[in-house]
């Protein structure tokens, strides 16, 4: 059995109001207009680090710095020298994300007024919404462009066009960007959820969701009913979808489910799970007091466990 949960605010790494203008990526001469108009914006990253402004105190901010082209220094074929990004449309502002890692430093002047560079990790969860969801859309792109340099069927050298969406070799062969599946999975047994501690997870203190990549030839219906049997050696009795988060780490689509299991005997695969427990919704809000921490609410894990505790599965 499946069923839809209803849907909430957008998730984290998410917009629903920017205009990504993706009916220009195939005009060329009108991006290049755009490139270089005096109200066009740019987001810059650098070797895994972006240009942004850290906000001391006690609610520390990170603010992703929009650069104009007198910040950049650069006229048309310099940023064409770049794989540069049409994001979209930020408040009337053409705004692109533009990758300088090829340079062996930035200039000085990139780095004045306050600016400084931080890696999009550990940090992407101090951002605000419109910030999180424009440097999530680049960096996934981004890491995509890194990793087809050169054409898979042919080996030669590739190129983007289309406003960074397409990769062209000479021979003619297309890349496009590249998006994997993956399940989360909140495993549920009537007034109890299952949460787990995988073997690589750096925070000792975190306990999750589980999750997997859906396999070729599989459904992520699947997917999640295998990694549940898998990883804790539980099966179905009902699935229920959530709602879904794209994860530039390095760019996947996360896919959420309740699964309702018909037992709480676990049988845990070592290799991948370091501890799992069941919690009932009184120990979730007690977390500190019991020494785990949940998943952030950013996460679409945190998001399963939220609608758990305050609405349950309805399976």
């Amino acid at each position: 059995m499946l069923e839809v949960a209803p849907q909430f605010d957008p998730p984290y790494f998410t917009s629903d109001t920017f205009d990504r203008a993706a009916a220009l990526r195939t005009d060329q001469a009108r991006i290049e207009t755009l490139l270089t108009a005096p109200e066009a914006r740019f987001i810059a990253l650098w070797r895994r680090k972006y240009l942004t402004y850290v906000e001391s105190g006690p609610d520390r901010v990170v603010r992703i710095a929009r650069l104009d082209l007198r910040d950049l220094g650069m006229g048309i074929a310099s940023l064409l020298d770049h794989y540069t990004v049409l994001l979209g449309f930020d408040g009337g502002h053409p705004l692109f994300g533009i990758d300088l890692s090829p340079l062996d430093g930035l200039p000085p002047s990139l780095l004045s007024g306050n600016r400084t560079l931080v890696e999009f990790r550990p940090y992407e969860f101090l951002l605000s919404a419109d910030d999180a969801a424009f440097t999530a859309q680049f960096h996934a792109m981004a890491n995509w462009r890194a990793a087809n340099r050169f054409c898979g069927r042919c080996g030669a050298p590739s190129e983007p066009d289309e406003a960074g969406y397409r990769l062209l070799c000479i021979n003619g062969h297309m890349q496009f960007p590249r998006t994997d599946p993956v399940t989360v999975i909140l495993i549920c047994h009537g007034e109890h959820a299952l949460l787990a501690r995988g073997t690589t997870f750096p925070n000792k203190r975190l306990f999750s969701a589980l999750s997997g990549f859906v396999e070729a030839g599989e459904t992520a219906e699947q997917t999640a009913k295998r990694e549940a049997f898998e990883e804790v050696g539980v099966r179905a009795r009902a699935l229920r979808y959530h709602s879904s988060q794209p994860w530039p780490f390095p760019g996947l689509i996360m896919m959420g489910f309740f699964l309702e299991t018909t037992t709480t005997d676990l049988t845990l695969d070592v290799e991948e799970i370091a501890e799992a427990r069941w919690f009932t919704r009184d120990e979730i809000a007690r977390h500190e007091a019991l020494g785990f921490d949940p998943p952030s609410p950013n996460m679409l894990a945190g998001r399963l466990l939220q609608h758990w505790v305050g609405h349950g599965t309805g399976l």
